[in-house]
């Protein structure tokens, strides 16, 4: 079992909705166990500056699944949302939606 912490974040298409949209698909995949959601805040964007400010959030979870499985879940929960990736670091400087997985570490379970 791992601890992985989920960043959440958007700056389009009714930001507040689609962070969510995002904690609620995370919440239903079978294979992950969301143990905490952190309040929704707003933040100023990193990069090109003339777009509107972010809305994020952190999401807990604990899952079976290996990290790059969980990237995948991840990553398809972006595109289920209308987020499009391109090559460059700000390709896509306004974001429908943004999960970055920040910190996987090894659980135990106790009784």
């Amino acid at each position: 079992m791992i601890r992985a912490y989920i960043a959440i974040g958007s700056n389009l298409s009714d930001p507040v909705a689609q962070a969510n949209r995002a904690i609620e698909a995370l919440k239903q995949h079978p294979d992950v166990n969301v143990v905490a959601v952190s309040s929704l805040y707003s933040s100023t964007p990193m990069g090109p500056q003339d777009q509107p400010d972010y809305i994020n959030a952190v999401v807990a979870v604990d899952t079976e699944l290996a990290p790059l499985a969980l990237l995948d879940c991840t990553q398809s929960i972006e595109q289920a949302q209308g987020r499009v990736r391109k090559d460059e670091r700000w390709g896509l400087a306004h974001w429908i939606s943004t999960l970055s997985c920040m910190a996987i570490s090894s659980t135990t379970a106790t009784a």
